[in-house]
């Protein structure tokens, strides 16, 4: 159930065209270096706010999981790649603060990426049951 739930809320929320804001998230995405097949790499970089994010007290540390999709998006905005990530966090106290003062950060990447057009961030907060998304154009290097 929890897998099939956040697959679930994950592909409603990419399909859902607007972006969704139960959870805040704000990403970026541009085009780096080329990985080894000589393409260029495309960089992402998102923030989370941790406002919503549920963090419970586990010895004496901050805990809480997100699930990230990170989609690949081409110029008809059609999904042409996609990365599924799990971020289990086990926070100090200071980490904990900077990280509620600052947000959640995280980065991805995606190789062969030649039609890439944009990118559709999807966070899934699973004991919350709230998500968030946002969609961002492939800036240039």
């Amino acid at each position: 159930p929890r897998e099939e739930l956040s697959y679930l809320r994950i592909v409603r929320a990419f399909q859902y065209e607007k972006p969704l804001a139960d959870l805040a998230v704000a990403a970026s995405a541009r085009r780096g270096p080329n990985d080894v097949t000589g393409l260029p790499e495309i960089q992402i970089d998102l923030t989370i706010a941790p406002e919503h994010v549920t963090f419970a007290p586990v010895d004496g540390r901050h805990v809480a999981s997100v699930e990230v999709a990170v989609f690949l998006l081409d110029h008809a905005d059609r999904a042409i790649d996609q990365v599924w990530q799990r971020l289990e966090l086990n926070l100090r106290d200071e980490t904990y603060a900077r990280t509620m003062a600052s947000g959640l950060t995280h980065h991805a990447s995606f190789g062969r990426a030649a039609e890439a057009a944009a990118i559709k961030v999807v966070v899934y907060d699973y004991a919350a049951d709230l998500v968030g998304s946002a969609v961002a154009p492939l800036a240039k290097q």
